[in-house]
């Protein structure tokens, strides 16, 4: 399943691991602090999308700018009838998608879940790793 292989692993592998994800936590804060700085001194007023800063020597600094939008689903229900009103079709601005309630899924018995896997994509997640005292969550 593409896994590393499980041979020649030992302590100071894992203390290398523990030292470079550490470093990773600092180094994507520092970076994401620094290119907040960057975007935020070059692009003062950013159009959604793509932004160009010309550097000279021809180089452009390029930023995207992107703002998220998520439905506020109690507020989206309170407005339904304004929405009709002005003619806006729901449908046409929200997808619904489907997605596994895992809590309903593990209550199925071992056979239903065979039925059902058949709908679904399973793949494996990247692993998780973390080392902590014993006795501490």
């Amino acid at each position: 399943m593409g896994y590393v292989e499980k041979d020649n692993i030992d302590r100071d592998d894992l203390s290398i691991w523990f030292k470079m994800a550490e470093d990773l936590k600092t180094l994507r804060k520092l970076e994401m602090g620094l290119r907040k700085k960057i975007f935020n001194h070059y692009f003062d007023d950013p159009l959604e999308g793509t932004n160009t800063h010309e550097l000279g020597d021809g180089y452009q600094l390029v930023g995207k700018h992107s703002l998220i939008r998520n439905i506020d689903e109690a507020h989206m229900i309170g407005i339904v009838e304004q929405l009709e009103t002005a003619d806006i079709s729901l449908d046409a601005l929200v997808i619904r998608k489907p997605a596994l309630v895992k809590k309903e899924y593990n209550s199925l018995t071992e056979e239903q879940q065979k039925i059902f896997d058949k709908a679904l994509i399973i793949k494996p997640g990247s692993p998780v790793l973390a080392i902590r005292k014993k006795g501490k969550p």
